[in-house]
C-alpha cells in the first residue's frame, strides 16, 4: 500500500489498510522523487509534494491535491495514474512529461477540475482509461448532460495531441 498518509476517516480507507495491515502488506509513504520496483515494474512517484503544490485553488479539497501521482513503466510501456489530483497539480507536473504516454488515467473521475489541455499536450497519451462505471454511465448520458460534456471535452482535447 502507498498513499500520502493523509487522513481520510472514511470506513473504506480504514477497511483497507486495516486489511494490509492483518494481512502483513506493507505500507509506505509516498512522496515526490520516490521510485519503487516490483517485479519489473518502475513506479516512479510523482505527486505528492513533501509541502504540497502550493496554495489551495477555491472549490479545491487538500485531500485531493495529495493524491498520488504515479508513472508506472514496465519495459517499453508507461502510464500514468493521477488519482484525484487536480488540474493545478497536473500543471506543475507537466513541465517534467515527455509525450508517448500509451495510457493516462483520467483525473478526479473525469471531472473537469483534472486532465486539462496542457496536461494531455504533454502527455500525448494513445489511450485514456477511466472508471468503468464512469465511461457506462459517458456513454448512457443525455448528449447535454455534465457527463457527455466531460466526455467530449477530453476526446476534443487529444485531437490537437
Amino acid at each position: 500500500v502507498m498513499d500520502p498518509a493523509f487522513p481520510a476517516p472514511k470506513g473504506s480507507y480504514v477497511a483497507i489498510l486495516d486489511t494490509a495491515r492483518a494481512r502483513g502488506v506493507p505500507w509506505r509513504k509516498a512522496r515526490r522523487g520516490q521510485v519503487v520496483e516490483v517485479d519489473g515494474v518502475t513506479l516512479d512517484v510523482l505527486a505528492p509534494w513533501p509541502a504540497g503544490a502550493g496554495p489551495l485553488e477555491p472549490g479545491e479539497s487538500a485531500t485531493n491535491a495529495a493524491s498520488v501521482v504515479l508513472h508506472v513503466r514496465y519495459g517499453s510501456f508507461d502510464a500514468l495514474f493521477t488519482g484525484d489530483a487536480p488540474a493545478r497539480v497536473e500543471r506543475a507536473l507537466a513541465p517534467g512529461l515527455h509525450g508517448g504516454i500509451e495510457v493516462l488515467e483520467v483525473g478526479h473521475h473525469g471531472s473537469a477540475t483534472a486532465t486539462d489541455s496542457l496536461w494531455l499536450a504533454r502527455a500525448q497519451p494513445g489511450a485514456l482509461a477511466q472508471g468503468k462505471r464512469q465511461l457506462r454511465l459517458a456513454r448512457q448520458a443525455e448528449p447535454d448532460s455534465p457527463l457527455a460534456r466531460e466526455a467530449k471535452r477530453l476526446l476534443d482535447g487529444l485531437e490537437g495531441v
